[in-house]
């Protein structure tokens, strides 16, 4: 499990990232993102833990679809790791376009 491939990626798209979240009042404007891994394939042989792949989440914030960043983040994230699934949804709360990324460790 390396995160810093993770926030590299999202670097390299010019979004700032922090782990879960900003600590409070720290977010930059956005846009920005978060990852976290999700749950994790193990696999198991012998009794023992032979291989343990994280599954990757990455939620970008923005205020209204880019697709130029979205493609920028899929292509970034597809270089390193599994292609990404990908799902859109709003935040009322904060007035925001959500784009996560599910993706796995290779």
């Amino acid at each position: 499990m390396e995160p810093a491939k993770v926030v590299a990626c999202m670097k390299s798209c010019g979004l700032q990232c922090a782990h879960m979240c900003f600590p409070k009042g720290s977010a930059p404007p956005l846009p920005w993102a978060v990852y976290y891994i999700d749950t994790t394939s193990d696999f198991c042989a012998d009794g023992e833990l032979w291989d343990e792949v994280p599954n990757w989440i990455v939620e970008v914030y923005e205020k209204s679809f880019d697709f130029e960043l979205h493609r920028k983040v899929k292509d970034a994230i597809a270089r390193e790791f599994s292609p990404p699934i990908v799902e859109q949804s709003w935040v009322e709360d904060e007035n925001c376009l959500l784009t996560t990324y599910a993706f796995k460790e290779i």
